[in-house]
């Protein structure tokens, strides 16, 4: 209530939307990339994706959930970011929700590229 009173609810409303476009860019960026797969168009701020980089898109789906939880875990590690992760539809898959208003989509490029670095890092440990 306190910020409802303080920000008024059309300042609210404008930070939700503001959240919801920067998911929208994150979800065109991704469908717009050979190495992520989205698994569905955001209706808010929360997406779901999977980082396919050439040769774990060939794997088979017990392969690639243990990759996108490996992803997750190493570069939450790494202290360059935080994500989540889930199951939808039996799969393992990375998940971002932006809540905080001040994110921009420099922000998506950046966790974007931090993504691929930490899997092309699993990737060279792990060999042809």
């Amino acid at each position: 209530w306190i910020c409802l009173r303080i920000h008024g609810a059309d300042a609210l409303a404008a930070m939700m939307e503001r959240t919801v476009d920067v998911t929208a860019a994150l979800h065109a960026r991704l469908a717009a990339a050979d190495d992520f797969e989205p698994m569905h168009r955001p209706q808010s701020n929360i997406l779901c994706f999977r980082h396919l980089p050439a040769p774990v898109a060939t794997w088979g789906d017990d392969e690639g959930d243990a990759f996108q939880a490996a992803v997750r875990e190493r570069y939450n590690a790494s202290g360059e970011g935080w994500i989540t992760a889930t199951v939808l539809d039996g799969r393992r898959v990375l998940r971002v929700t932006v809540i905080n208003p001040a994110t921009g989509v420099g922000h998506v490029d950046r966790l974007l590229d931090g993504l691929r670095r930490t899997g092309r890092m699993l990737l060279d440990e792990t060999g042809p």
